[in-house]
């Protein structure tokens, strides 16, 4: 038998109390002076013997609570020979959580980190299953739990130094909470679906800087079997700012000028620092100062230096450079080329080209070149590709020459939108949907109350996926009095190029998309 604590076998001293208490014998200390023996001597009695013991069997019964106890405290064991190998011994799965966002580059942080990370592979038992995780905006797993299983746990540590040497910080923001719950839901579930139960754990190693979401973890359900091991690595430099440009308001009357922000970090003991324009090869001479107290900042508006070929905003007077460059370009409105195949009028508000013309407005980026070629216009096919189009609307029947043009559009991963009017224009369009069964008879109605409306949606599909938030996919206010019918039965739905995006409350197809080449066509049965 052996002892982990042996000291605490001095606390069996203590027995001597139990006895010292039996063997005194106290006087009673309180006095009362009574009237009627004011005048009498004291005569106290004589003890015969001083000490003696009344109950020893209760100080037998302290006396063995004492020793208990210091036996107790000493934690006794005994010895054996162990029967597991280093194998066999029960681990431990522990993932290493690094973070690799923009706030690792400040000082020598990163540094820190890697030697953090050495650290707690060097305290690691052979038998631990390891992993290693980065993060910033997004998880990327660098070295995971599977690919350990095959590497003889003496390499181990090698495969993760080896991986982690590659590793630098990105340019991203810091999204904790995501990282830490997806870690933990997978240790978890690894826990739950294994045969082993391991001890779960992972290592944090990171700045835990204030711009850290963490949000997301108010609401997530942590496993109770996972533990978390936080490192914190830290800078030796207090000051640090940031500069970046905000965009104008659209009242704003000054498009040659910038609105610029610089921010200070709370415990900053820089207050006074300078922005200018740059480029990779030159500054600026100009210089516009910011006095920033620490954790405030400030916005002023910018002159922006025209044709100097200047890209970036530089801040000085920061002791931490990893963000004191703001890189921007300047915005050019870009020209959409869309090709419209119809002989509609553009200011016939029953056509479909004014709702188009009217769908398609321009922006700050873009400008929409809308181009129509009617059914008497000669197809100059070479002007056509040199707009380079994306997007083609067809509201008519179309010939032979027309269709070749838009086969080679499409296999250019271009696309097409298409709308129904009667049979005529259902035959041109059968080299992209195929023979489809309809009613060429439209479902047509004089009264106003009978109307047919979308009843089957898509919202998985990259047209319909924006109005999938219950709050936007009611279609049930767009009304449809006129359409033709397709047949569900049709023979080009049964092939996986065809498919049917959005249908009528009639059950007849309103919105079909066809595979072509390598681009998409959509047919819309109602004009």
């Amino acid at each position: 038998m052996s002892f982990l604590a042996w000291a605490f076998g001095l606390g069996a001293l203590a027995i001597g109390f139990p006895l010292l208490f039996h063997l005194i014998r106290r006087t009673p200390r309180g006095r009362q002076e009574f009237s009627s023996l004011m005048f009498l001597e004291p005569s106290p009695p004589r003890l015969t013997r001083r000490s003696r013991l009344d109950n020893w069997f209760l100080l037998l019964l302290r006396a063995l609570v004492i020793l208990f106890l210091a036996f107790a405290f000493m934690r006794p064991f005994l010895r054996e020979n162990a029967a597991l190998t280093s194998t066999e011994m029960p681990g431990r799965r522990v993932a290493i959580l690094l973070d690799t966002s923009a706030s690792m580059r400040v000082g020598n942080q990163w540094n820190q980190a890697k030697k953090e990370v050495e650290q707690a592979l060097r305290k690691l038992d052979p038998a631990d299953d390891i992993a290693l995780i980065t993060f910033d905006q997004n998880v990327r797993t660098v070295v995971d739990f599977e690919s350990e299983e095959a590497v003889v746990p003496a390499e181990k540590q090698k495969l993760l130094l080896a991986e982690l040497s590659k590793l630098e910080p990105s340019w991203q923001a810091t999204d904790l909470a995501t990282a830490l719950s997806t870690t933990a839901e997978s240790l978890d579930a690894k826990n739950q679906a294994g045969k082993d139960s391991f001890a779960l754990q992972i290592i944090l190693v990171s700045d835990l800087q204030n711009g850290a979401d963490v949000d997301s973890l108010q609401s997530f359900q942590w496993p109770d079997s996972v533990r978390v091991d936080v490192r914190q690595v830290k800078t030796s430099k207090t000051n640090n700012a940031n500069v970046r440009i905000l965009p104008n308001s659209e009242e704003s009357d000054q498009p040659n000028t910038v609105r610029v922000r610089v921010a200070n970090a709370a415990n900053s003991k820089q207050e006074q620092f300078d922005v200018r324009w740059a480029n990779q090869e030159k500054a600026s001479d100009g210089t516009t100062p910011f006095y920033v107290p620490a954790g405030t900042s400030r916005v002023l508006q910018l002159e922006r230096e025209m044709g100097q070929g200047f890209d970036r905003l530089l801040l000085e007077g920061d002791e931490s450079d990893f963000d004191n460059a703001y890189f921007t370009v300047a915005v050019e409105k870009q020209s959409v080329p869309v090709i419209y195949f119809g002989d509609e009028e553009s200011d016939d508000a029953d056509a479909m080209m004014y709702f188009l013309r009217n769908a398609l407005t321009d922006d700050a980026f873009r400008e929409i070149n809308l181009v129509q070629v009617k059914s008497n216009d000669t197809l100059d096919t070479q002007r056509l590709n040199a707009l380079n189009a994306d997007l083609v609307f067809v509201t008519r029947p179309i010939d032979t020459e027309t269709t070749n043009w838009l086969k080679s559009h499409l296999d250019r991963e271009g696309t097409m939108f298409s709308v129904f009017h009667d049979g005529k224009q259902r035959e041109s369009l059968e080299p992209f949907f195929g023979k489809l069964k309809t009613d060429d008879s439209k479902s047509e109605s004089g009264d106003r109350e009978r109307f047919s409306l979308l009843a089957q949606i898509d919202f998985s599909h990259l047209l319909f996926a924006p109005f999938a938030n219950p709050r936007y996919n009611d279609f049930t206010k767009i009304h449809f009095w006129q359409h033709i019918r397709v047949d569900r039965s049709s023979d080009v739905f049964s092939d996986e190029q065809s498919k049917i995006i959005a249908s009528f409350d009639d059950d007849s197809p309103a919105l079909i998309q066809s595979q072509v080449g390598r681009g998409k066509a959509y047919l819309m049965t109602a004009s």
